[in-house]
Protein backbone atom coordinates (compact mmCIF):
# COMPACT_ATOMS: atom_id res chain seq x y z
CA UNK A 1 0.00 0.00 0.00
CA UNK A 2 3.05 2.46 0.51
CA UNK A 3 4.73 1.87 -2.87
CA UNK A 4 1.13 2.50 -3.86
CA UNK A 5 0.42 5.12 -2.69
CA UNK A 6 3.63 6.94 -3.47
CA UNK A 7 3.27 6.12 -7.03
CA UNK A 8 -0.34 8.27 -7.32
CA UNK A 9 0.64 11.03 -8.01
CA UNK A 10 2.65 10.07 -10.77
CA UNK A 11 0.37 7.68 -12.24
CA UNK A 12 -2.97 9.57 -11.49
CA UNK A 13 -3.69 13.27 -13.11
CA UNK A 14 -6.53 14.85 -12.09
CA UNK A 15 -6.97 18.65 -12.59
CA UNK A 16 -9.55 21.53 -12.72
CA UNK A 17 -9.96 23.55 -16.20
CA UNK A 18 -8.74 26.70 -15.51
CA UNK A 19 -12.24 28.60 -16.08
CA UNK A 20 -13.25 26.62 -13.33
CA UNK A 21 -12.73 29.80 -10.59
CA UNK A 22 -14.00 30.43 -7.18
CA UNK A 23 -15.75 33.66 -6.18
CA UNK A 24 -13.09 36.25 -5.55
CA UNK A 25 -11.15 35.54 -9.04
CA UNK A 26 -9.11 32.12 -7.42
CA UNK A 27 -8.75 28.85 -9.37
CA UNK A 28 -10.40 25.96 -7.59
CA UNK A 29 -7.01 24.20 -8.70
CA UNK A 30 -4.67 26.54 -6.57
CA UNK A 31 -6.99 25.94 -3.43
CA UNK A 32 -6.67 22.43 -3.46
CA UNK A 33 -2.77 22.73 -4.53
CA UNK A 34 -2.21 25.45 -1.76
CA UNK A 35 -4.03 22.98 1.14
CA UNK A 36 -1.81 19.88 -0.35
CA UNK A 37 -0.60 19.14 -3.87
CA UNK A 38 -1.96 16.17 -5.29
CA UNK A 39 -4.69 15.95 -3.34
CA UNK A 40 -7.18 15.43 -6.25
CA UNK A 41 -5.44 12.42 -7.04
CA UNK A 42 -5.06 11.10 -3.62
CA UNK A 43 -8.42 11.12 -2.51
CA UNK A 44 -9.86 9.96 -6.32
CA UNK A 45 -8.06 7.17 -5.80
CA UNK A 46 -8.98 6.53 -1.75
CA UNK A 47 -12.48 6.82 -3.14
CA UNK A 48 -11.90 3.65 -5.68
CA UNK A 49 -10.43 1.92 -3.02
CA UNK A 50 -13.33 2.23 -1.01
CA UNK A 51 -15.89 1.33 -3.32
CA UNK A 52 -14.04 -1.71 -4.29
CA UNK A 53 -13.35 -2.62 -0.30
CA UNK A 54 -16.55 -1.99 1.44
CA UNK A 55 -18.92 -1.14 -1.16
CA UNK A 56 -17.83 -4.53 -3.43
CA UNK A 57 -18.15 -2.69 -6.50
CA UNK A 58 -17.20 -4.59 -9.34
CA UNK A 59 -13.96 -3.63 -10.90
CA UNK A 60 -15.44 -3.69 -14.52
CA UNK A 61 -18.07 -1.06 -13.18
CA UNK A 62 -15.86 0.99 -11.57
CA UNK A 63 -13.75 1.37 -14.82
CA UNK A 64 -16.56 2.47 -16.96
CA UNK A 65 -17.79 4.46 -14.00
CA UNK A 66 -15.05 6.20 -14.44
CA UNK A 67 -14.94 6.85 -18.49
CA UNK A 68 -18.49 7.70 -18.33
CA UNK A 69 -17.31 10.90 -15.51
CA UNK A 70 -14.62 11.66 -17.56
CA UNK A 71 -16.66 12.24 -20.58
CA UNK A 72 -19.12 14.05 -18.67
CA UNK A 73 -16.81 16.28 -17.31
CA UNK A 74 -14.53 16.86 -20.64
CA UNK A 75 -18.14 17.39 -22.07
CA UNK A 76 -19.04 20.41 -19.57
CA UNK A 77 -15.11 21.45 -19.94
CA UNK A 78 -14.86 20.92 -15.93
CA UNK A 79 -11.56 18.86 -15.82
Amino acid sequence: MMVVGGLIPSYVSLHFAETLVAPGGVSIQAIFDSIMPNILPLGFVFTLYWLFKKKHVNTLMLIILIILVSIVLSFFKIM
